[in-house]
């Protein structure tokens, strides 16, 4: 089964709240992982040292209301289930249109 591990946001979100640069780093907290441990190509930088780990299997995220959950969901998930992308959390068609602007590319 396919393990979240690492989420980069770039340059995307609502105009009032992007995130410029943002790496979330779930790796390395989990159970070890069994030997031998399938390789897989660096996207981001060096993995951490000792046996590989499994990513959190959970993870909390303390947010005033309007701080930006449901935003970071929102983007996760149109990624993970393309297929859901404009419904996601009840929200109106075309709500992701509004996280990206005109100069955005990618």
């Amino acid at each position: 089964m396919y393990e979240l591990s690492r989420v980069r946001l770039y340059s995307i979100g609502p105009a009032g709240a992007r995130y410029a640069d943002t790496v979330l780093d779930l790796r390395g907290v989990g159970e070890p992982v069994p030997s031998p441990a399938p390789a897989q190509a660096e996207f981001f930088e060096d993995e951490p040292v000792g046996p590989p780990r499994r990513p959190a299997p959970a993870g909390v995220l303390f947010l005033e209301n309007g701080g930006g959950k449901s935003v970071l969901l929102k983007l996760i998930f149109s990624v993970m289930l393309p297929g859901h992308r404009n419904t996601l959390g009840g929200a109106s068609s075309g709500v992701l249109r509004k996280f990206l602007l005109a100069d955005d590319c990618g």
